[in-house]
């Protein structure tokens, strides 16, 4: 007997604790994501203000927001520069 065709069905059931778990799981991942992009935008703008506005040099403002200097400024490019480039890009 030749076979020329055969049909593959995919049909998963994982125990309904399980499937709980993944859904969990899947829905906090995306809210994790979602507030690692706030907490990005808060602190370039922080960043700004505190850089800009207040006079800091860029390794204090980053002491202050507990992050490293170089997670604060690429080199070389002022603040302003590299603020809005940010804030465009997220909201694109």
């Amino acid at each position: 007997m030749s076979v020329e065709r055969a049909e593959f069905v995919d049909d998963v059931r994982l125990p309904r604790e399980a499937l709980a778990a993944v859904r969990r799981s899947r829905r906090s991942r995306a809210r994790a994501v979602e507030v690692r992009e706030e907490a990005a935008a808060a602190t370039t703008v922080a960043v700004a203000r505190l850089v800009d506005d207040a006079g800091l040099g860029v390794r204090d403002a980053a002491y202050l927001l507990g992050v490293s200097f170089q997670r604060v400024q690429p080199a070389g490019e002022p603040v302003s520069v590299w603020l809005w480039s940010s804030v465009a890009r997220q909201r694109s």
